[in-house]
């Protein structure tokens, strides 16, 4: 193959390691726990520009090319471990407001409504992330340290990608075969049952709302990268 298809190949991989991530996120979360989430593309995003953030050089660099805030420039994983961070700070909030007071169907709809909410805002807050431009020049994992124009750094991102699907497989793997896991799908099944015998049933949505948001800004920051 050419390098340009090895390009287009090694992309589409990329991408679909990041659906992969996205995927066993919301499965943790509706298919295990019966937290309807219509808005977890706001924590990808938010972890896509978390990572972008703290990787790119500060915006007067660019000479007004770009608009944005931070710019720290940081060396990688630190993108990567931000961008997780940021999904997963992101959702605690939001879990407190929609969790402790909305029942499941209407949580749903206010966070389809968070998503309308948030793409408005970054769209229109262009000192902040670029607005509707949004933000391109995001230096990739290593940029400093290899030549990231070669076929072997292409292949590395690659395995850099499935190296994360595989600890975002085997941790969910975990949380659904355990003990926790067994009560969160009672609490999917039943909720009434599962309060009934003093299961916190906010607690318990609280957790995968968290562990969901940290795996969705994870995969937002790989695509980023």
């Amino acid at each position: 193959m050419s390098s340009s298809q090895i390009y287009y190949v090694t992309t589409l991989l990329v991408y679909a390691g990041v659906d992969i991530m996205a995927c066993l996120a919301l499965n943790l979360q509706f298919g295990v726990s019966g937290l309807v989430n219509f808005g977890l593309i706001v924590f990808q995003a938010a972890g896509a520009y978390a990572a972008a953030v703290l990787s790119m050089p500060p915006d007067r660099a660019n000479g007004g090319f770009q608009q944005y805030v931070l710019g720290l420039q940081l060396p990688f994983p630190l993108p990567w471990l931000g961008g997780a961070l940021a999904g997963g700070l992101l959702a605690v909030p939001v879990g407190l407001v929609v969790l402790r007071r909305l029942r499941s169907d209407y949580q749903g709809i206010a966070l389809l409504v968070l998503s309308v909410i948030a793409n408005t805002v970054i769209t229109n807050a262009r000192p902040f992330l670029n607005g509707a431009a949004g933000l391109s020049l995001v230096p990739p994992p290593l940029a400093g340290v290899l030549d990231t124009d070669t076929v072997g750094y292409q292949w590395l991102f690659v395995s850099l990608t499935a190296l994360a699907c595989a600890v975002v497989f085997v941790a969910a793997n975990r949380i659904v075969y355990s003990p926790y896991g067994r009560t969160l799908r009672a609490m999917r099944d039943r909720e009434l049952a599962a309060a009934a015998l003093g299961k916190n049933l906010v607690g318990l949505k609280m957790v995968m709302f968290v562990v969901g948001g940290v795996i969705a800004g994870w995969s937002g920051a790989i695509l980023v990268g």
